[in-house]
């Protein structure tokens, strides 16, 4: 048996097991980014596919402004419907002019926060940190 599920905007279809399992992805759903946080490019959001939680876009500052090396900033929240039951890192893009192209994104279980350690390194008041990519980020839920 097949079914539409106009919620979430997928089909799911009835396994001989009695299992209900999704067929089509379900939407993206925006991230809530937290004050001081904005969109830089593609449309940051989160899906759910057959259990895996897919994240892209990326992350900017609100002003425009730069990171510095060496420090952790939370960027968003996300809800408790698609939270991992173990905390989740991942290697993962930043702009930099100072020789650092890299950053751990990390996802707390509890919390759902998404967070960016930036490593400690050269410092730069012209080309500090400037976004964060998240294209590419997947977690079983």
């Amino acid at each position: 048996m097949i079914t539409y599920l106009s919620g979430e905007d997928r089909y799911d279809a009835r396994m001989s097991d009695g299992t209900w399992q999704p067929i089509t992805p379900g939407p993206w759903k925006p991230l809530d980014l937290k004050s001081g946080y904005s969109v830089q490019s593609g449309s940051p959001g989160y899906r759910v596919v057959n259990g895996i939680v897919h994240l892209r876009g990326r992350i900017r500052r609100t002003n425009g402004g730069q990171f510095s090396t060496g420090t952790d900033w939370t960027f968003a929240t996300l809800p408790s419907s698609v939270r991992p039951e173990t905390a989740q890192y991942w290697v993962t893009p930043v702009e930099m002019g100072a020789g650092i192209y890299y950053g751990r994104t990390e996802l707390s279980p509890t919390t759902g926060e998404l967070m960016v350690v930036t490593p400690p390194g050269a410092s730069s008041t012209t080309n500090g940190l400037k976004w964060t990519g998240l294209d590419g980020i997947t977690y079983g839920i």
